[in-house]
């Protein structure tokens, strides 16, 4: 199977590639080099506030950046859309972040927005 993680022998859940995105963002956000940043205390905390916060995408290697092509044959991507501060205009952020079956997180591309976009099937 593609996305067979030989460290835990088993396919990693969707709430685990998303916690791992979640985790990823929080800490690359942490500096607030982009201005105010809402601290949460915890994943679950996360997820309350941000109901309907994000989706996978199973084996998206073509929409992975060509130099992680070269390392990983096959990769999840991870759609985010959060509140990452109180003050508004663009108090939301809305990422991709693209992770190995590992849930080890390899590129990432994001922006602030002023409203949250919800995830869809």
């Amino acid at each position: 199977m593609s996305e067979y993680c030989t460290a835990k022998k088993r396919v990693l859940s969707d709430r685990e590639f998303i916690d791992a995105a979640v985790t990823y963002e929080l800490k690359y956000h942490e500096r607030g080099d982009e201005g105010p940043v809402k601290r949460y205390e915890s994943i679950d905390e996360f997820h309350k506030v941000n109901d309907r916060c994000c989706g996978v995408k199973r084996d998206v290697l073509d929409e992975f950046p060509p130099f992680g092509r070269l390392f990983w044959s096959h990769v999840v991507g991870v759609y985010i859309s959060y509140q990452i501060s109180d003050a508004a205009p663009n108090k939301f952020y809305s990422a991709t972040v693209w992770l190995s079956v590992y849930a080890e997180p390899g590129e990432h591309w994001g922006h602030r927005t002023s409203n949250q976009q919800p995830w869809t099937d």
